[in-house]
């Protein structure tokens, strides 16, 4: 069936019809919400892109969003996983581009925690706009404000050893 995997001329996720789907309706639920996460991403970062370093975030993002397949995969998560944890690696750094814009750095220590600014802008910006479980919602928020902690908190590694 489908595969998405990350085309750097598209700047996103495309399809290889190599995969084989435990569920083709989750498949086509997920890979859709993908795409459009993908756009909401784009279109938020547009505005940033411009400058060198916006732009350089925002191929980041998607070749993180593109390991997280790779590894999630490796380790043998579900399918479903694998499509999420791309999800996370795409928004793990969405607070860096307004750190940017304020700051002109990439330097939390200098400037703010971009995990947290990254969760009030997800939640300000996209939160609504895309149709997400609650459970998947608050997983997603938690990769966004944790991913760049030296620890994570013990009740999150609990719930989800892939933390």
């Amino acid at each position: 069936m489908n595969k998405l995997s990350y085309d750097k001329k598209k700047g996103g996720t495309t399809e290889n019809s190599s995969f084989k789907m435990d569920s083709f309706f989750w498949g086509c639920k997920m890979k859709k919400q993908l795409e459009q996460f993908e756009k909401e991403f784009k279109d938020y970062t547009k505005k940033y892109v411009e400058e060198k370093e916006g732009l350089l975030k925002q191929r980041h993002s998607f070749r993180v969003e593109n390991m997280c397949l790779k590894l999630s995969k490796a380790i043998g998560l579900t399918e479903q996983e694998q499509e999420f944890a791309m999800l996370c690696g795409l928004f793990h750094d969405i607070g860096r581009f307004e750190q940017w814009k304020r700051y002109h750095t990439f330097s939390d220590q200098q400037s703010i925690d971009h995990g947290e600014l990254g969760l009030d802008i997800y939640r300000k910006e996209f939160q609504k706009k895309i149709g997400l479980t609650e459970e998947q919602n608050q997983e997603l928020q938690n990769s966004i404000q944790h991913h760049n902690k030296y620890n994570i908190p013990k009740e999150l590694q609990q719930k989800n050893p892939n933390y």
